[in-house]
């Protein structure tokens, strides 16, 4: 069967956002006992709650990291003392740091305050030598979690400070350092991106997994219909005949009349066996009642229609001559029920024949009757019998051709090729 279960990545709560929502709907579809819209809620809150003691943490870090390497008063390549540290410069390493505790909500908003303070740090003659590392991080998370319009705004305010500290003369700026920060900045930039791209790469995979599992959902459920109908059908048809036959019999043949409800009895019970084996399907750890019929059913078949007081003739190739492959046995079934079904409800037929033969690597299909009224079931009025476009299904699915329609000698044809080893549609 189908599983319908929506798949988180395990490295989806580290991307921000992106897939926030699939994690409320796993919630809410594991627990079943609870409404989605207050799981969710609760699962954001969670999420959001640990994210941010995480950032936190790395926004304090950034903060240490920038006093320590700020001690030292003058740098010897270049050439240059450095001001004094004081509650400014104090404020600006604040700002340069402590607005990535907010980077996951707000990435862009932090990385232009952060990118802001640090220029002010060296505009102002200050020791920042460390602060160059939280641009290259606050880019980076940029550029793996925002859209690209937004990347491209923080990366021009970069480039502007980058620029204004280039062009200034009392900063120990050079082109060195500027070609470094932008080599630096770009290679971030490319390795953030390549994370999202990755991570929405696995993101698509996901939603065609999604896909693929409705459609197969969808196919199941028209397979089930379809045998429902041909089971359903096969056996209403037949009972409707030999229940016309036992209430015009009852009066003046009693036996007959009997033998007709004795026949009603047993195909309702074989019946009902498809019909649970067709149901258990739905269920994987279910028993099967009955197998799936196959080629060796129609003898069994043929018996039944023939009680129905419809005289049909069986052709079938040599016992051991040939093996046919279970789907293929199947489908043939399926189609010969369906065929007769259509001739005894409609045909106003007396004779039958269904004739089986191998030829080459197909097995070939042929039923016909005598019935007087095939405009009752021809194919080609504008809206076909359910039966006779799933007879088509059951073979176009294995890779066969199916027609039906008016035989030149009169009658009624059903005739279709499969490929014996029903690989799929040609």
């Amino acid at each position: 069967m189908v599983d319908h279960r929506i798949r988180v990545p395990p490295w989806a709560p580290f991307r921000g956002r992106v897939h926030s929502w699939r994690i409320g709907e796993v919630l809410a579809w594991r627990t079943m006992r609870k409404p989605v819209a207050p799981l969710y809620r609760g699962a954001m809150r969670d999420l959001y709650r640990r994210q941010g003691l995480l950032d936190g943490v790395v926004a304090l870090a950034l903060l240490c990291v920038g006093w320590v390497s700020s001690t030292a008063a003058d740098s010897s390549d270049p050439s240059f003392v450095y001001t004094p540290r004081d509650l400014v410069f104090v404020a600006l390493l604040a700002l340069a740091t402590l607005p990535y505790a907010w980077r996951s909500r707000w990435p862009a908003a932090a990385f232009i305050v952060a990118t802001l303070s640090t220029s002010a740090v060296w505009w102002l003659g200050y020791n920042g030598s460390a602060l160059p590392i939280t641009m290259l991080l606050g880019i980076y998370w940029v550029a793996s979690i925002s859209h690209t319009k937004t990347l491209l705004v923080c990366g021009a305010v970069a480039l502007a400070c980058l620029s204004l500290l280039w062009t200034a003369d009392e900063v120990p700026f050079g082109t060195t350092e500027m070609t470094a920060s932008v080599v630096s900045l770009t290679a971030a930039v490319a390795v953030g991106r390549s994370g999202r791209l990755r991570v929405a790469l696995a993101d698509s995979r996901v939603r065609v997994a999604e896909e693929a599992a409705r459609r197969r959902l969808g196919e199941e459920r028209l397979r089930i219909a379809g045998e429902l109908h041909d089971v359903v059908g096969h056996a209403l048809g037949v009972i409707a005949v030999q229940a016309g036959v036992g209430g015009h019999l009852i009066s003046t043949n009693p036996k007959q009349a009997a033998v007709a409800l004795d026949n009603i009895a047993e195909l309702s019970r074989s019946s009902l066996d498809e019909i649970r084996t067709v149901v258990a399907t739905l269920h994987q750890d279910a028993p099967s009642y009955h197998p799936t019929p196959g080629l060796g059913d129609l003898p069994t078949l043929v018996e039944t229609i023939q009680s129905t007081g419809l005289v049909v003739t069986l052709t079938l190739p040599r016992e051991g001559t040939v093996t046919v492959p279970h789907q293929v046995g199947a489908a043939l079934y399926r189609i010969t029920q369906e065929a007769l079904t259509n001739i005894v409800r409609h045909a106003n037929a007396s004779v039958a024949t269904v004739e089986v033969v191998c030829q080459d690597l197909d097995i070939k299909i042929a039923i016909r009757d005598n019935g007087t009224a095939p405009d009752i079931h021809t194919i080609t009025t504008p809206r076909p019998t359910h039966g006779i476009s799933g007879m088509h299904e059951r073979a176009r699915t294995l890779g066969g051709n199916l027609t039906a329609g008016p035989a030149d000698a009169g009658g009624f044809l059903v005739s279709g090729s499969i490929p014996m080893n029903g690989t799929g549609p040609r």
